[in-house]
């Protein structure tokens, strides 16, 4: 069952908590997790792809309840930091990416330790600069860093 969501998320997910079956949310509308219920009503969630694009995040909230979580998508957001994605064991693929300039703008590629089961990752479009804390991702197959600003390789 997928569920997507054009207008801002908060007015649905009274409603979510009923859907225990739902796998796939996609929001590209202005949302802010930190302003809604969304952490809370997550336990009765079963999600496996969560995608919020084109929202204005300035940064990435914790998702604790979410541990089914395989496709992670904050695409066309305004994050600056990869953070508080450690309670995603099972995560696959993430996706960071900033598609068009003035969208992301993450610098450094850090905070994935704990995300051993990720085999894509796509930060495209950021202002990295240094391919560097990638070694313990030893599933991953896929990686984009096109359209950033590489002088420096490290620990490959």
């Amino acid at each position: 069952m997928e569920f997507s969501l054009l207008r801002t998320l908060n007015s649905y997910l009274h409603n979510l908590t009923k859907c225990s079956n739902l796998k796939k949310l996609h929001s590209n509308s202005s949302w802010n997790p930190s302003n809604s219920n969304f952490v809370l009503l997550s336990p009765h969630l079963n999600l496996t792809h969560l995608n919020i694009t084109k929202s204005n995040l300035s940064k990435i909230y914790k998702l604790p309840n979410l541990r089914n979580l395989k496709v992670l998508n904050f695409s066309k957001n305004n994050i600056t930091i990869i953070q508080n994605l450690s309670t995603l064991y099972h995560l696959q693929k993430l996706i960071i990416s900033g598609k068009f300039p003035g969208n992301n703008k993450i610098r450094e590629i850090k905070n994935l330790s704990y995300l051993i089961h990720l085999n894509h990752l796509d930060l495209s479009f950021n202002e990295i600069s240094t391919i560097k804390n990638l070694n313990h991702l030893t599933f991953l197959k896929y990686l984009d860093l096109s359209f950033n600003r590489i002088s420096f390789i490290r620990n490959l």
